[in-house]
């Protein structure tokens, strides 16, 4: 297997996927794991497994960094209002902005990305917190417009309308450009 030219990375809760993960190349973020993949010759992704690493004479390590890398342009920060297609109002700040792949599905991986989190800190004027619409796709908003229990309690009622496979998680996250 090439893995040098067909790196791509998605986000996943840990929790319930633990089997899944033994072996292969991820790191955690919060109580997500990005997991490092190819693409199969159908088009979806498998998660790289630390033996085809070996294999090819790299570590886990420099395979994360090579793919974090290579996938950094991958990602796009979206005004919420203009994903939705109902046109950008004139004067008024950003308050959502929808974190996603340019192409395809997997964009919530992104979040691992700190100069995209920082980039969305600078256009939102603040630390953020990062609701997790399903593992394509997350929505940034100003840490100061709602309160976390009231996020959480949102998230897990549009969650029983997603996918099982494409939930991320039950909860929000919070990041801050001072810490990460």
């Amino acid at each position: 297997m090439d893995t040098d030219n067909t790196y791509l990375k998605i986000a996943l809760p840990i929790h319930g996927h633990e089997e899944e993960l033994k072996g292969k190349v991820y790191r955690q973020y919060a109580d997500l794991a990005i997991a490092y993949c190819h693409t199969t010759s159908n088009g979806s992704p498998q998660i790289l497994t630390v033996n085809e690493v070996v294999k090819e004479g790299k570590t886990a390590d420099s395979v994360m960094a090579q793919c974090d890398a290579a996938t950094h342009d991958d990602f796009s920060l979206v005004p919420l209002i203009e994903a939705a297609g109902l046109g950008k109002e004139n004067g008024r700040p950003e308050e959502l902005v929808l974190h996603r792949a340019n192409e395809g599905p997997y964009g919530a991986a992104g979040i691992s990305d700190r100069a995209w989190m920082d980039k969305a800190c600078d256009l939102l004027g603040s630390d953020v917190m990062v609701i997790p619409s399903s593992i394509h796709e997350v929505i940034i908003m100003p840490d100061t417009l709602v309160s976390v229990q009231d996020i959480n309690t949102i998230i897990k009622a549009v969650n029983k309308e997603v996918e099982p496979e494409d939930r991320l998680s039950e909860h929000c996250y919070h990041y801050s450009k001072d810490t990460g």
